[in-house]
């Protein structure tokens, strides 16, 4: 059990650290949709008042809706960064090691054991 539980923290801390990667791709792509959601928003609007024979702005307002080159490129650089880095479980190579050692631990201890219980038994 306690051996489950090293394996169940190391997954834990591992899958907190490369949480970053998923959050920062997140975090990217909810501002591109917003600035989508602001353009449906400002199209719906410019219908509306069209429809009355008016004008929304100047033509100034549909800039707040464009997205910017600087949100594209931060959200290719999450994608990307997510795509070569994200390892929601950590690096699966070390925690089969470290299980592997456990395991090989257990495995002397139990050798130890029977070795004692032959040795001492044979003796009496």
């Amino acid at each position: 059990m306690k051996n489950k539980l090293k394996i169940l923290s190391l997954l834990a801390l591992s899958s907190v650290a490369a949480s970053s990667e998923l959050d920062n791709l997140l975090n990217t792509s909810t501002a591109i949709v917003n600035q989508i959601d602001t353009g449906i928003a400002l199209v719906g609007a410019a219908q509306e008042y069209a429809h009355h024979g008016e004008a929304l702005s100047d033509g100034t307002v549909s800039s707040t809706a464009h997205i910017s080159t600087e949100q594209l490129d931060a959200y290719n650089a999450a994608l990307t960064d997510f795509a070569t880095n994200y390892q929601p479980y950590g690096d699966l190579k070390a925690v089969l090691e470290s299980k592997a050692a456990d395991e090989i631990d257990l495995m002397n201890n139990a050798v130890d054991t029977f070795a004692e219980v032959v040795v001492d038994g044979s003796g009496s």
